[in-house]
């Protein structure tokens, strides 16, 4: 059987938000922030996790064992991209999800907690999330010999760029905000 709906993934978000409901944050916004996170999350699950194999006869459907590890681990992509022209359209349309998933979620990062986290604590977030998603996809191919997605370095590097891009527009929404409080305030 192999799951290809991000159904179970909405489930447990919507279980993860309603548990999170019951610890009521300090600020208003902390309850949008923590939907809009979720939303992000739920998003890379359906990239990263699906389709989900979850018997042995999906995973020989999906998987080839012969696949050589360099067709499977790709540490430098920008020299395939290069390599293959054709490829690129192809290549960052399969990049979306990451896109709009490391979006959601460096956007919502700030708002989540009662005061804003330091940029060295984002660039941390924004590092471990892609980078783990690389091993554990690395780490499945090496164990199993079968590969389910294959773990891309790029994808490191678009995750960060992306999740910074979200947070940016945090930080500039922020701004415009307490620009206009203070106007109100003036006036």
């Amino acid at each position: 059987m192999v799951l290809l709906q991000s159904t179970p993934y909405i489930i447990l978000a919507t279980i993860v938000y309603i548990v999170w409901l019951l610890k009521k944050p300090k600020r208003q916004i902390s309850y949008v922030g923590r939907m809009i996170f979720l939303a992000g999350c739920v998003v890379l699950a359906g990239y990263y996790l699906l389709p989900l194999p979850l018997d042995t006869l999906a995973f020989e459907t999906f998987m080839d064992p012969l696949l050589p590890m360099n067709e499977v681990i790709r540490i430098n992509p920008i020299v395939t991209i290069m390599e293959k022209q054709h490829y690129l359209s192809e290549y960052f349309a399969n990049l979306y999800p990451i896109f709009g998933g490391a979006a959601l979620i460096g956007f919502s990062t700030d708002l989540i907690p009662n005061k804003p986290l330091a940029v060295k604590k984002h660039l941390l977030i924004s590092f471990l999330i892609p980078f783990g998603i690389f091993v554990f996809h690395a780490c499945f191919k090496l164990i199993s010999g079968y590969m389910w997605k294959q773990a891309d370095s790029g994808q490191i590097i678009w995750f960060i760029l992306f999740y910074f891009l979200g947070y940016g527009v945090c930080c500039l929404a922020e701004k415009v905000r307490h620009g206009i409080i203070a106007r109100n305030d003036e006036e």
